[in-house]
């Protein structure tokens, strides 16, 4: 019994042994891979001289590319319009994105009420006695 006991114990100790040295070996492969081929501890030597660089002529031409972008602009101010007179809009001549300079009818108002507010005026003025 004993020496089977013994017999036994030699052979987990080489199973152990053997296991041991694979497992070292393993951890020496993984090492030399992570290592070796990450560059850390490896020096780029600076060469003698002007280190070669690429140059291009470049020509004054058209673009052949095309370009597609997409998004939102945002205008630099934002002007609030306000009519001198309260009234209806008939017209709007400008959609939203056109150019518009100076001068440029933007919208045309209902004068309707403003006439009738015009004429009751002259016919407050005619009347004798009445100061406005």
């Amino acid at each position: 019994m004993d020496l089977m006991r013994q017999g036994l114990k030699q052979i987990d100790r080489k199973k152990l042994l053997r296991a041991g040295g694979i497992f070292c070996l393993l951890l020496l492969v993984a090492g030399y891979f992570y290592w070796g081929h990450s560059g850390v501890g490896t020096k780029v030597k600076a060469g003698k001289g002007t280190p070669s660089v690429g140059s291009y002529t470049v020509k004054r031409g058209d673009m052949m590319r095309h370009i597609v972008l997409s998004g939102q602009t945002i205008a630099d101010a934002n002007i609030a319009l306000a009519p001198k007179y309260t009234g209806r809009i008939t017209a709007v001549n400008v959609k939203l994105g056109d150019h518009v300079k100076a001068g440029d009818i933007l919208m045309v108002q209902d004068q309707g009420d403003l006439d009738l507010s015009i004429g009751r005026m002259k016919q407050l003025r005619r009347q004798p006695g009445l100061m406005l």
